[in-house]
């Protein structure tokens, strides 16, 4: 998992198994051994995504969930995440892109915009419950 210096700085438990220095993005590798000296980690899986979220302005106050068509959040992410060269878009980029549409279109995948307030311990809680209020009304307008 890659952890960038600002969320080492929001969660101060991580800096004592981060190695030292960051590359260009700010950015370094945690691997789940170095995750297990600070507290347990789950035994890996694999589960279906249920969501994706575009992470949003920070807010000061409670989280905010707000809904994104899957066609902005499939172009936000490929403004942040694919490149161009002067060929044009690169086979690895046009993979990533495929997957990312390929996410997005499967069946009960929400898509929304997320502003993560200052309450970090409830952030799970808040995005499992905006998740099952979508299914629920999702599943009653059926």
């Amino acid at each position: 998992m890659k952890v960038h210096w600002r969320t080492s700085d929001l969660l101060p438990v991580l800096k004592g198994v981060m190695p030292p220095g960051w590359n260009r993005e700010g950015e370094q590798i945690l691997t789940r051994v170095q995750f297990a000296k600070v507290g347990k980690v789950a035994i890996q899986a694999n589960l279906p995504v249920r969501a994706v979220f575009i992470l949003g302005k920070r807010s000061d106050g409670s989280h905010a969930i707000d809904h994104m068509s899957k066609a902005d959040v499939a172009l936000a992410l490929a403004t942040d995440n694919i490149g161009i060269s002067q060929v044009g878009v690169l086979p690895r980029h046009v993979r990533k892109l495929e997957a990312v549409t390929s996410l997005l279109t499967s069946p009960g995948v929400l898509s929304a915009r997320l502003h993560v307030g200052t309450a970090l311990h409830s952030l799970g809680t808040d995005i499992a419950r905006y998740c099952e209020a979508i299914a629920t009304r999702v599943a009653g307008a059926a």
